[in-house]
């Protein structure tokens, strides 16, 4: 049976009546949706990445940057971090938040200033098989979080059938449907959430170039 699912088509209309939302477990974490509306608070962090879906803050790290954050922003935080979160537009991000801290010194924060435009310089695989078009594929390695692998990924217009990887891809840009052996089709929009399960067989026939997100397990 194919494990490969939506999570979410927007993850922007997702309700939060708590401002947060868990959407699956990981290996020793979580992956989840965070929101906060305009003002200032203050959080002692944990391990986590997180990419902002929509909105602008200021995040100050006390002893280290202030970071300016906005749609596409992709934040490496640590377990201990005081922040002080001054938003100035509604915010809400994807998080991959660790239960038990890491250690090791801090390194780089700003992962992606923009995920969405930023310079992919890895080739990849576009698919197993090209059906139909001329589909290229590219890649970025943004970082690692205690086992899980952080991507950017895009893929041209065309239609390619592949075998896939355990991860979850967060749609950036981009329109495709993904048709799942034993299972449904799934159209992808922006902001929509896929679980992709570990050889299961897809043909994705993608209308306008995708740019994604990649959470990879394993």
């Amino acid at each position: 049976m194919t494990s490969t699912a939506l999570i979410a088509a927007d993850l922007l209309a997702l309700p939060l009546p708590d401002r947060e939302q868990g959407l699956a477990s990981l290996p020793g974490g979580e992956l989840g949706v965070w929101e906060a509306g305009p003002g200032v608070e203050t959080d002692t962090e944990v391990d986590e990445v997180f990419v902002v879906l929509t909105g602008r803050a200021t995040v100050e790290v006390e002893g280290g940057p202030t970071l300016t954050v906005e749609p596409g922003s992709v934040v490496r935080l640590h377990a201990g971090d005081r922040t002080t979160w001054t938003v100035t537009e509604p915010l809400r991000k994807l998080y991959v938040a660790l239960d038990e801290p890491v250690g090791g010194l801090p390194g780089e924060r700003l992962l992606a200033a923009d995920v969405r435009s930023l310079e992919l310089t890895g080739d990849s695989e576009p698919g197993s098989w090209v059906e139909g078009g001329w589909p290229t594929a590219r890649t970025q390695h943004l970082g690692d979080l205690a086992g899980v692998r952080l991507s950017a990924w895009e893929v041209t217009a065309g239609v390619v059938a592949d075998l896939e990887q355990d991860e979850y891809l967060l749609v950036l840009s981009g329109a495709a449907v993904v048709r799942i052996e034993g299972g449904p089709a799934v159209e992808l929009s922006p902001h929509a959430l896929l679980r992709l399960g570990e050889g299961d067989r897809t043909e994705w026939t993608v209308t306008e170039d995708v740019r994604a997100f990649l959470v990879s397990l394993g």
